[in-house]
């Protein structure tokens, strides 16, 4: 006798994930997936290097889908953002506690993954170096985002001061990110800072 695998929630029947898949992503296997793994929090189907990846997440509950191209894992918000940036930043996984939500929910992502992610789901290879491009731009983004907020404060601190040599190095560092006001201030930092 096959054994389900399935996760139970207090109150709630068993969920079998891998089900719930399949009636909810039936385009998957319909593009030519297969399932190469199964458990209680993850199906994941493979196709020509390309893998996509159901998940439950246990204690959030967050239901989604992922994409695995030239080995590199993205999030579906990471598919929607290279193409959508606007509606990247409006996408949420959805959460999901019953077998009706996890179908709900799973729709919704699938829907998502098709108009945004049909290149990728492909193989187009293209699409895939894209992800990979953009990934890193993003990175690149975040990281001044945290240097921003890391340095923004110290550099006003050096402004009230009159550390204007320590200004404009911090400023300068942040450069991108500066507020018209903060940039009248490196300015200012620039023009003190010589005499």
């Amino acid at each position: 006798m096959k054994r389900k695998i399935a996760t139970v929630y207090p109150g709630n029947e068993a969920i079998d994930l891998k089900e719930i898949a399949q009636e909810s992503l039936p385009f998957i296997t319909e593009l030519g997936f297969i399932v190469v793994e199964s458990s209680p929090n993850i199906v994941r189907y493979q196709r020509n290097g390309i893998e996509i990846e159901v998940y439950h997440e246990h204690i959030s509950h967050e239901i989604g889908l992922g994409v695995r191209c030239l080995g590199v894992r993205y999030s579906l918000s990471d598919v929607i953002r290279a193409v959508n940036p606007i509606a990247a930043k409006e996408f949420r996984d959805a959460a999901a506690t019953t077998p009706e939500e996890m179908v709900v929910g799973l729709k919704a992502a699938g829907q998502m993954l098709l108009r945004y992610g049909s290149s990728v789901m492909k193989g187009d290879l293209e699409s895939c170096e894209a992800l990979a491009v953009q990934r890193k731009a993003w990175g690149e983004e975040y990281a001044l985002d945290v240097l921003t907020n890391q340095l923004r404060p110290q550099a006003e601190e050096a402004f009230r001061g009159e550390n204007y040599l320590k200004v404009v190095e911090l400023y300068t560092r942040i450069y991108p990110r500066l507020s018209p006001s903060e940039i009248k201030k490196l300015a200012i930092a620039k023009e003190r800072s010589k005499g």
